[in-house]
Formats: structure tokens, C-alpha cells, sequence
């Protein structure tokens, strides 16, 4: 959690300093808006799998050796 925090702050901060980054995330952010807006139910739905998805990949336990 502490590790994806730290991720999240430095990147926070890049777009801070950076607004040419800032600027084309903003708009790449805003083109998948329109795109989940335009589709409708369906978007919703595939986003809810993949955040199933990725919460199931991300809380699976890696094999121990013994």
C-alpha cells in the first residue's frame, strides 16, 4: 500500500511540473470519458470485469518455497 502511495505521489507530482504531460493525460482522460459515455451500459459493464480482474490478480498470493 505504502509502495503504491509513493507510485501515485511521484506521479502526482510529475504532472504538476510537467504541463505538456499534464496536458495530453488530461486529454487522453478525457477521450476515454467519451468513449465509456458513448457505449453506454456495455462500457460499464466490461470496466466492472476488469476491475474484478485486476483486484483478483492483484490479491493473488505469490507461491512461497517451503
Amino acid at each position: 500500500m505504502l509502495r503504491f502511495m509513493g507510485i501515485f505521489g511521484l506521479g502526482t507530482i510529475f504532472l504538476v511540473i510537467s504541463p505538456k504531460f499534464r496536458e495530453s493525460a488530461l486529454a487522453g482522460l478525457a477521450f476515454v470519458v467519451k468513449a465509456i459515455v458513448d457505449y453506454g451500459p456495455y462500457s460499464y459493464v466490461v470496466l466492472a470485469l476488469a476491475g474484478i480482474g485486476g483486484m483478483a490478480i492483484a490479491l493473488k498470493s505469490v507461491p512461497r518455497p517451503r
